[in-house]
């Protein structure tokens, strides 16, 4: 997952991302630092409201909650870009050929449910579905770990 845009999508069902950890899926978790000026600068530009900080630091806050009450956090993993991405996403099994995501684009000042979405499967649409994947794993691979979760103490209270 990349973004705000798709991580509000934790704050407002915070249930499904925590049965999902608690029954042993690994999740991933890739979102704009909330202190990075720069990570920040063109989303407070393609979005109508200026909200971002609060929405990622909400999700943070959220995650925190989640790892915390289910006693473990190997199972999720966050770490916090000071790079734009063009897109969200989504995505269940992204190493898998039942694999599927949903892809989001970020349009200029245009609210999420406006802008387009596109939906992907691994069987189906192979070409860009392995482009996309490629995309958030090279993202995930240059953004500095994170060693047990310390941004939770900065951001869970």
């Amino acid at each position: 997952m990349i973004s705000p845009a798709m991580a509000t999508l934790i704050s407002i069902a915070p249930g499904f991302i925590e049965k999902k950890i608690r029954n042993g899926c690994k999740v991933r978790i890739l979102l704009p630092n909330p202190d990075d000026e720069q990570a920040l600068h063109a989303w407070r530009h393609l979005n109508k409201a200026a909200i971002i900080e609060s929405r990622i630091r909400d999700t943070l806050r959220t995650l925190g909650g989640i790892i915390q009450t289910s006693g473990t956090n190997t199972n999720c993993q966050v770490k916090l870009s000071d790079v734009f991405s063009p897109f969200s996403m989504f995505a269940v099994d992204l190493h898998n050929n039942l694999g599927t995501m949903v892809v989001e684009y970020h349009c200029y000042k245009t609210p999420g449910d406006l802008r387009p979405h596109i939906f992907l499967t691994a069987k189906d649409d192979l070409i860009w579905f392995t482009h996309y994947r490629d995309q958030f794993d090279l993202a995930w691979s240059e953004v500095k770990t994170s060693e047990n979760n310390e941004w939770m103490l900065k951001y869970v209270s």
